[in-house]
C-alpha cells in the first residue's frame, strides 16, 4: 500500500509539474487523502496507511511552496467518513456521529463534481488562486 500511495503521488506529480513548468502558465496538482491522518481515532487500525497518507500532505507543502513562483498550486482533499473495509467492522451509527451531516458516504456510489453542492465542497483547482497548499476536508 505504502509503494502505490507515495510511489504513485511523485511519479503522477512529477509529470504532471513538469508539464506545467514547460508550459510556463501554472496549473494545479490535487490529491487525495483522508481525515483520520490529523484527526485519528482508537477504533481504527490504520497506522500504515496513515504513514503514507501524512507523507502525501507533508510533500504537498513543500511542492507547494517550491513551485509557488511558477503559478502552479498544490493542494490536497481528505474526504469525510466513507464507508471502505478500514471501517468493516464499525458500528455504522457510530460513523455517522463523525460526519457533520449524520451520513456516511460509500466507496461505491461515485459523484460528480458537479453533484456535490458549493456549500459542502469547493474545488481547490477553480477557487484556490491564492491558496499555494491547503488541505481541504470535505463534508460528503
Amino acid at each position: 500500500m505504502s509503494s502505490t500511495n507515495l510511489d504513485g503521488f511523485i511519479y503522477t506529480t512529477q509529470l504532471a509539474v513538469k508539464q506545467m513548468l514547460s508550459q510556463k502558465s501554472g496549473g494545479s496538482v490535487v490529491s487525495i487523502t483522508t481525515s483520520i491522518v490529523d484527526h485519528p481515532l482508537a477504533d481504527f487500525t490504520a497506522s500504515v496507511p496513515m504513514i503514507t497518507k501524512g507523507g502525501i500532505n507533508a510533500i504537498s507543502r513543500s511542492l507547494a511552496m517550491e513551485y509557488a513562483p511558477q503559478g502552479i498550486r498544490v493542494n490536497v482533499v481528505a474526504p469525510g467518513v466513507v464507508d471502505t473495509p478500514l471501517h468493516k467492522n464499525s458500528p455504522k451509527e457510530f460513523l455517522r456521529t463523525l460526519s457533520p451531516l449524520g451520513q456516511v458516504s460509500s466507496a461505491r456510489t461515485s459523484r460528480r463534481p458537479s453533484s456535490i453542492s458549493p456549500r459542502r465542497a469547493r474545488s481547490p483547482a477553480r477557487c484556490c488562486t491564492l491558496t499555494a497548499a491547503r488541505i481541504w476536508s470535505v463534508v460528503m
